[in-house]
């Protein structure tokens, strides 16, 4: 009776310890430009964090962030370009790097 009990109860507790959890996606995008004097300077441009409202296993999660700063940079890059009308002269950069934390 016992060893049912125990076998009936442990699907239970492993669900219950899942590996899921709840994971937030904090992006920040450098972007470093030419001054008209030649020099250069960067601005880091934080966006807010994206929580996941679903539980997900973290490489869910990495993947998930990883999509977002995929897109956050392609969107700062067309938005800064337009879109590849005048695009960065050298030495110019947008870099998006996003982590997920929990």
């Amino acid at each position: 009776m016992k060893i049912n009990l125990l076998l009936l109860l442990c699907p239970l507790l492993l669900s219950i310890t899942s590996c899921k959890k709840t994971y937030t996606c904090n992006c920040n995008t450098t972007y470093t430009f030419k001054n008209t004097n030649g020099s250069f300077s960067s601005v880091v441009i934080p966006a807010n964090g994206t929580a996941y409202n679903e539980k997900m296993k973290q490489k869910q999660a990495y993947a998930a962030c990883k999509h977002e700063q995929t897109g956050i940079q392609t969107n700062f890059t067309n938005g800064i370009t337009d879109n590849g009308r005048y695009p960065l002269v050298s030495g110019e950069s947008i870099v998006s790097n996003c982590v997920i934390t929990n």
